[in-house]
């Protein structure tokens, strides 16, 4: 198991690939379901958003810190959090690489115009941007043997908070920012 999961969470997504959910739509419903709570960063939802990442990415996929193993390999972590951070290699132009990113990190219970002890679940604010880098990764690593540059996917933590994932992977980048 890569991570804490409730049964609850285990029970959804064994549903939601059962009914035969195109990868894109069963991401952003188990991102937003309730059994993340609301992802905010440093909580058994964040834990469990960012082992469910790591698992759609280690299909098609590696890790960015050649200096891990495992899941390992797809995180950095900082502080305030932990980056998921994926590479799908150059064919052509390996050491040239694209960004393509989004945040992982959701507001837990904390906001505004919902009930205390509500779930902040954010369908729109983040899993759809999530959903959509893993979706537009998984195409580029299997159409015709994969992209010519490298595209490093990053998905950042704790950006709620004030960019402080963005902000880390780009004071302590993993390829040349050049």
């Amino acid at each position: 198991m890569r991570g804490p999961r409730s049964a609850g969470a285990v029970l959804a997504i064994a549903a939601l690939v059962a009914a035969g959910c195109s990868p894109l739509v069963r991401d952003v419903q188990v991102l937003s379901s309730d059994a993340m709570g609301g992802r905010n960063d440093g909580t058994e939802g964040s834990a469990m958003a960012r082992a469910h990442i790591i698992d759609r990415l280690d299909d098609f996929a590696v890790g960015l810190d050649p200096s891990q193993t495992g899941d390992a390999s797809f995180t950095q972590p900082f502080a305030r959090g932990t980056n998921v951070l994926a590479l799908v290699p150059g064919t052509r132009l390996p050491d040239e690489y694209v960004i393509l990113g989004a945040h992982y990190d959701g507001l837990g219970t904390s906001c505004r115009g919902v009930q205390p002890g509500d779930v902040c679940n954010g369908a729109t604010d983040n899993a759809t941007g999530v959903a959509a880098v893993l979706a537009i990764g998984e195409k580029l690593a299997r159409h015709g043997g994969g992209p010519d540059r490298s595209v490093v996917l990053a998905l950042w933590d704790s950006e709620e908070d004030g960019l402080f994932g963005s902000r880390h992977y780009v004071t302590d980048p993993l390829v040349p920012i050049e």
